[in-house]
């Protein structure tokens, strides 16, 4: 009988044992006010979002993410019926209490205890009122197309855009000011509305390496943010690249080869100026414009002495003889044949193509990234001197 006894006590506590094992985590604790929602979405972010869970939301409008849900520190999301979207930023060791009004999810959500993700919603909001902005901004920019030549509206608009750049940077610095987190800082730098953000890599270059760098010291960290830490070094590298190979330097001898691989010194074109456009024949389509300005400038300015050196990135060389059969155009033609991968691409900081440069005989480049009129006003002012 004894034993019996024994045998149960033991039993139930190794039961109890098991249940306290089992017990789920919470990593996030939240309430929903004014709740209409019985159930949200949870994603973790990332180029395809993946579903991790649907959560159940009582009738007092609680809900919870489990740990079992967050294995790993990374970008996720919540979504609503009305798909309106939370982004989180949560490790598996977090506990963040969350309230959100469903009246209006997106500006209403706050954390009682976590001022990273304050931080990082209310950096949200000011992108969102900065985008916003923006697309008013470029409708009244739009608004100028086809009417006559305005100078002065057009430099109110530009002065207004430098304007909202610097209300919304400096509404991202004080959102920080007070949190020390680089998930944070990242967010900050990284706002944008279109090609437009407050914060630039030409300006801030220190501020999103030292960020990168603090990023992927962190083990856990690093595999988010590694692809972000590579293109900032690229953009760095590109950057110094710019200044070594500026107006007044010397253009490196390019690696590019002729149809029948021989090397192209510039001083053999017999030219007083070379227009060198650097493409990929997959952007002779997409590119129309520029390519159209290249051609008009040759017929312009050929017979005062500007030659064209067209220079392909295309690892076909097939592709590349079919292409410029096509273009039927009075242009020195070379190919490299490594492609966009080029090495020369990276040593001159070219970031995008068609690229080109302005280089006298010598190869002293006058001008680079030139188009349209800066284009033409460039090559006229130089060859004024012969």
């Amino acid at each position: 009988m004894r034993c019996f006894i024994l045998g149960i006590l033991l039993s139930f506590v190794l039961f109890s044992c098991k249940e306290s094992v089992e017990q789920k985590v919470p990593v996030v604790d939240g309430i929903l006010l004014n709740n209409t929602n019985s159930e949200i979405y949870l994603y973790k972010e990332g180029d395809q979002p993946l579903l991790l869970d649907t959560i159940v939301i009582n009738e007092e409008g609680s809900f919870r993410i489990y740990q079992e849900k967050i294995e790993t520190p990374a970008f996720y999301s919540l979504v609503f019926h009305d798909s309106s979207k939370i982004n989180l930023f949560l490790k598996p060791n977090d506990f963040i209490q969350v309230q959100i009004n469903a009246k209006d999810i997106i500006n209403t959500c706050e954390s009682k205890n976590s001022k990273v993700l304050n931080a990082f919603w209310k950096l949200e909001r000011n992108e969102m009122q900065f985008q916003e902005q923006i697309k008013i901004l470029a409708k009244d920019f739009k608004a100028l197309i086809g009417n006559e030549e305005n100078d002065s509206l057009y430099q109110a608009l530009i002065k207004r855009k430098d304007s909202i750049i610097n209300v919304y940077r400096d509404a991202g610095i004080s959102i920080t000011h007070n949190v020390s987190n680089e998930i944070v800082k990242w967010k900050m730098l990284n706002q944008k509305a279109g090609n437009i953000s407050p914060f630039s890599l030409e300006k801030d270059l220190k501020l999103f390496l030292e960020n990168a760098e603090n990023l992927t010291r962190d083990e856990h960290w690093a595999p988010l943010f590694k692809d972000y830490d590579n293109s900032l070094t690229k953009a760095y590298a590109a950057i110094r690249a710019q200044e070594r190979y500026s107006e007044g330097e010397h253009l490196i001898q390019l690696n590019a080869r002729t149809n029948w691989n021989d090397s192209l010194p510039l001083n053999k074109l017999n030219a007083k100026l070379i227009h060198i456009v650097l493409w990929d024949d997959s952007l002779i389509q997409r590119n129309e414009v520029r390519f159209g300005n290249v051609s008009d400038i040759q017929k312009r300015f050929g017979a005062r002495g500007l030659k064209t050196l067209m220079v392909a990135y295309e690892k076909d060389k097939d592709l590349w003889r079919d292409n410029i059969s096509k273009i039927r155009s009075n242009y020195w033609h070379v190919i490299d044949t490594s492609g966009v991968a080029s090495t020369d691409l990276l040593e001159l900081g070219v970031r995008s193509l068609p690229f080109n440069f302005l280089v006298d005989q010598d190869g002293k480049i006058i001008g680079r990234d030139l188009w349209g009129t800066d284009l033409e006003k460039r090559v006229s002012n130089f060859l004024k001197n012969y």
